[in-house]
């Protein structure tokens, strides 16, 4: 059985994740807007484009010590998965720290 935040993670690297733009096509809402921000929802913006998100990734990252300006989520995923492939504890926490932001961002967002 997959682990909830391993789920999360590969559903939005997969962008499989029930996003408000996506449930409206689906007509299954009218509301598109952040609950963070009030912009429309969309996969991209709320992980990298939402501005109250982005501090979280930036206070993650200088927790780390990751120097890093998060951009859109087709440029992320790339950097993502070249950076957390080392095989040092750094790379591994860093992997951990990405799936566990992730989670909880959606996690709060629902």
């Amino acid at each position: 059985m997959a682990r909830p935040r391993a789920f999360v993670l590969w559903l939005a690297c997969n962008g499989r994740l029930a996003t408000k733009d996506r449930l409206r096509r689906f007509g299954l809402i009218n509301d598109e807007n952040c609950i963070f921000c009030h912009q429309r929802e969309t996969h991209n913006h709320l992980f990298f484009g939402c501005h109250t998100l982005k501090d979280v990734w930036l206070k993650v990252l200088m927790w780390l010590q990751v120097v890093h300006d998060p951009k859109e989520w087709h440029e992320e995923l790339p950097w993502m998965m070249q950076t957390c492939n080392g095989k040092r504890w750094k790379y591994a926490f860093l992997k951990c720290a990405v799936t566990e932001t992730m989670y909880h961002v959606w996690k709060h967002r629902n």
